[in-house]
Order: C-alpha cells, then structure tokens, then sequence
C-alpha cells in the first residue's frame, strides 16, 4: 500500500465536502435515540463501550480512523505515517495548529504521554498496545512535528490497533493517579462536539459544536440529543413517530417496516461482523469441547437467519470468517474438522464420549448425573438476540438440554460478559479488519482475557487459551509474506474447529437506520465514508461530520 496515496485520497475524502460548503446548510440538534438501557455519566475514553458515555468519538479522537469496509486510511491527529528501519519503526507526522476544547494546543507530547501512560495503567490497555504479541518497545519524540513507535520485531498489521488508541491531553491526565476509577465528567479533547449537560432522569446526554474544531468548517450541525431506552423496539417506535433522527438498532423486516413508509426512511446495514455464541470455558460444563461441538452441531444457523433477520445476511462460516474474506483465506484441506447442522449426529457424538439419556430424553452427563440447565445471556429488549436465544433454546431441546434465556440491560450484560460471570452468551465479535487476523487475535490471543473468573476481558470473551494460536499470531505479524501468513491462519482455523470455543451464528450487518427528513449526508453503499458504525464508534464520528440539514 502506498501510504502517501492513501492518505492524499482521504484527506480528499475528509475536505471533500468543505469545497461545497456554500451549499450547504448548517445548524440544527440530531436528535439520536438507542437501546442502551441506563447511562452512566462517565466520559473515560479508556473504559470499553457501554461503562460510558455514546460520545467518546465525538470528543477524542486518534491519529488515524480505518475504514474497516473500504480500508481507507484517514489522518485524524496525524497526517502521515512510513514504516522504516526494515518495517522495525512506525513514524508519525504530527498534525499542526490543532487544540484541546480548552483552549490549550495539542503537541506530540500528548501522544507520548498518551501512549506510555497506558503503559504505566496495563488496565486502560484495551487493544494490547503494550502486550507481549504487540513487540512494541518504546516510543519517541523525533521533533515537534515527528514520534516514532519502534517496535523489537517488525508488526505491520499492529497499525490497526495504534489507530485505536483515544489521544487525551497531558496536562490533564497526568494528574489522574488511578484513571480506571476517573469518571472524567467535564472531558477535554479535540474532537468536533463537547458535552453540554448530562441528564440522569431523561437518560439524555446533550452535545454542543466545538467552535474551534481543527476542521474549520466542520462540524455542520451545532448540537446533538442522545437519548437511551431499553428497547429496539421502544427505539424504533420513536424513529416511526419522527421523534429521532437516527438509531442504531435492529428492525425486523426492516423494508417493509421502515423503508417503505416514507421517501425519507432510509437503512445501511453493510457487513462487517459476525454474531457469535460464546462459551464460558472457564464454567463448567463447557470445559468440554465434546459437549460444545455437539451443541454446535445441534444449533440451526438457517433457522435463525431466516427469523431473526428475516433472511438478511449470511449464516457464518464454523471459522467465523466473514464471507468477503473466505475464498483468499479459508483453508479447504480443513472441511473435514468442520460440521454442519446435524442434531442426530450430535447426539451420537455425545453418546460415543460416555453422555446418555434418561427416559424422559434429558442428557445424563458422563458421571450419571442429569445437566443442568444453563443461561444464555442477551441484552435485554434486543430483539434479534432474543429471537437467536429462543431459536437455540428449542434447538437444544433436540439433545436433551434445557436453557434458561437471561435478560440484561446493556452496562450489566456487557459487564457480565467481560468479568466471565455469565454461561452462555450471544455477542458480536470483537475483532473485524482486512484479514482474519484481526478476529482471531482478539478472539482468541491469551493476553486479552482475564485468567480467573471475575477478571477482566477486555476481548477473548470465551477466555479460550491455546498456546498452539498465541504463536500463529505471533508467526502472521512478524511477516509480510501471503503464504507464510495463510498458513498460520490455517492453524488457527484447525483450532477452532477441533476446540470450538465459539459457535459462530451469521453475519453481522450493520445496523444504520435513518430519516431523511431533517439531515441528509449520510453514508451509503456509494459514498461509504465510514463503516456504518454506531455514534459511540469511531466511524460514528464521520457521521457527525458529514450530515447537514436538508
């Protein structure tokens, strides 16, 4: 990849609306509403989505964004980047005359400090900048325009992650002496919007324009108004009543539901992850690949499409691979480690490993006792996860297992999931990028799940260890050879299907609906200008910066 050219486009791709600026017509509150259930007012660009406020990109931001859908690069607190010393140092042009929303400029000492302070707090380390697969070993001022992230072995495809990383100001943070407790309720950043009030009664959280946003004439629109409900449902009824302008939820037969009742409805859902069933590995009884795989076999990924998305998508693939990268990267010598939807087999195979069954049909595990039921958790008022647990609850019943459907709200269910208190859950994957690399790192890498229930995961939600994958990572990053690097990721691939920490369920689109009626600008499949991404994600932000009233 040409970086320069890359970047020369996006910055193309950023300015491209200020030369019509004269058209366009700015002011207006985006009103936003989704299903998050109760926020906390806590604006902690360090804590994982959902402990926080949805307006972390709409206030800091980092060197780069990555368009996940198209690969666009596009400078952000950067504008450039070279990979020299044999691929072993990452240098980084700074950008100039930008500053904090207090008035204070933004230097290259705030992504020094940025980057070590992360180093000295490991718990506000989400993306593993300082972990021992990133080989990062320091990183350096060059001058006031220049840093450079010297890696110990070369890590190319580690740039993603760097791009993750929120840059907050030194002069404020280097204060904080424990950051994973700082709830940071008046936030100091360099993105376009500022907080205007929290309301804990409403659940509403109010943005103001930055007027001395870096991009002069942006944003367009002066404020935005997001509110938080318990349900898609309760969201979408509000998106029908013209009440929002934008949610970010699922619709059931969304064309017919939505997009036919006005010229103004419109949706983008491009895909971009799938949606998994995770097992605790930790909990008993999932220590046992066997009873995991038979539960595999017995769920139907068709079934589920078809009800839960009334058909959108695709089922997904027992490796998880999205389907646009599956012909350059699925390894077929490994179709006989894979399964297919077969509960009948499954029972045999359970049988074959000392499982029985009693006569009312229940699965009695190897010791004679009956299996218990067991949780599979969901967000609660989340209709498409709820329709994707029933759907498996029934199917399970086919092996003589029985399941209870678990409800929470958004900060509890997200909390339940990272501290591995749960069973069972239904959850997006938490790695997507180019090339399956980025999914099996942060699925299944040791070193991002906690090691004891209770522990933290900030990814790895399974917390499944395989040293056999930590060291396929470790040989895909340390390369740019194609061959090498499919072969690794084939090992991987043969892991997971022998193990099967994960049941992989469909594709996961994106989840864009909107109107309209007040705003237009927004992203399409001809103009993808971010990745179809929530308002609390980083592409969410170019949303922010692209729409402007009708």
């Amino acid at each position: 990849m040409n970086k320069k050219i890359v970047l020369v486009l996006s910055i193309i791709l950023v300015f491209s609306l200020m030369v019509f600026s004269g058209e366009i017509k700015r002011g207006g509150t985006l009103k936003v509403i989704n299903p998050w259930g109760n926020l906390t007012n806590n604006s902690n660009p360090f804590l994982p989505t959902g402990q926080s406020l949805p307006t972390g990109p709409a206030i800091y931001e980092h060197l780069f964004y990555m368009n996940e859908l198209t690969g666009e690069i596009i400078p952000e607190l950067a504008t450039e980047f070279n990979w020299i010393n044999n691929s072993r140092t990452l240098n980084i042009t700074v950008r100039n005359n930008v500053k904090w929303n207090d008035g204070v400029p933004f230097t290259a000492d705030d992504i020094i400090f940025t980057f070590n302070y992360i180093k000295k707090h490991p718990e506000l380390d989400l993306n593993g900048i300082w972990g021992k697969s990133s080989n990062i070993s320091d990183i350096e001022k060059v001058n006031k325009n220049s840093v450079n992230i010297n890696f110990s072995i070369a890590n190319t495809p580690f740039f993603y992650y760097i791009t993750l990383v929120p840059i907050v100001p030194e002069h404020i943070w280097k204060d904080i002496k424990d950051p994973s407790k700082f709830q940071n309720q008046n936030p100091v950043g360099t993105g376009p919007f500022i907080i205007e009030k929290f309301n804990a009664e409403t659940n509403t959280v109010k943005l103001q324009k930055n007027k001395d946003y870096w991009i002069k004439e942006k944003p367009y629109i002066d404020g935005i108004e997001i509110v938080a409900v318990n349900s898609n449902n309760t969201s979408f009824l509000k998106m029908l009543k013209g009440e929002a302008d934008w949610t970010f939820s699922f619709v059931p037969d969304v064309d017919r539901s939505w997009v036919s009742k006005s010229k103004d409805n419109k949706k983008w859902w491009p895909t971009l992850n799938t949606n998994m069933l995770y097992f605790n590995t930790m909990k008993d009884p999932f220590t046992d690949k066997i009873l995991r795989k038979a539960i595999a076999m017995s769920i139907n990924k068709q079934q589920i499409l078809d009800k839960a998305y009334y058909g959108i998508g695709e089922i997904a693939d027992p490796t998880g691979i999205v389907p646009k990268q599956m012909e350059k990267w699925y390894d077929k010598n490994l179709d006989k480690y894979s399964y297919k939807y077969d509960p009948q087999k499954a029972k045999e195979l359970l049988i074959k490993n000392g499982y029985s069954y009693d006569k009312k049909n229940n699965l009695l595990k190897p010791d004679g006792s009956q299996l218990e039921p067991f949780n599979i958790l969901v967000g609660a008022g989340w209709t498409d996860f709820i329709t994707m647990a029933q759907i498996i609850s029934n199917n399970l019943k086919d092996i003589g297992i029985s399941t209870n459907i678990q409800q929470e709200p958004w900060n509890t269910y997200i909390t339940s999931v990272m501290t591995g208190t749960y069973d069972t859950v239904i959850c997006w994957s938490t790695g997507t990028g180019p090339t399956p690399y980025y999914l099996f790192f942060k699925e299944y890498s040791s070193e991002f799940t906690g090691k004891e229930i209770g522990e933290n995961s900030v990814s790895n939600y399974s917390r499944y260890i395989n040293p056999i994958i930590d060291e396929a990572l470790k040989s895909y990053s340390t390369t740019d050879d194609f061959n090498v690097q499919k072969n690794a990721l084939s090992f991987i691939q043969k892991e997971i299907l022998k193990d099967i920490p994960v049941v992989p369920l469909t594709s996961r689109t994106e989840f864009e609906i909107f109107s309209e009626k007040n705003f237009i600008g927004w992203p399409s499949d001809e103009n993808p200008y971010c990745a179809g991404e929530n308002i609390d994600a980083d592409g969410g932000k170019y949303i922010l910066l692209n729409i402007h009233l009708k």
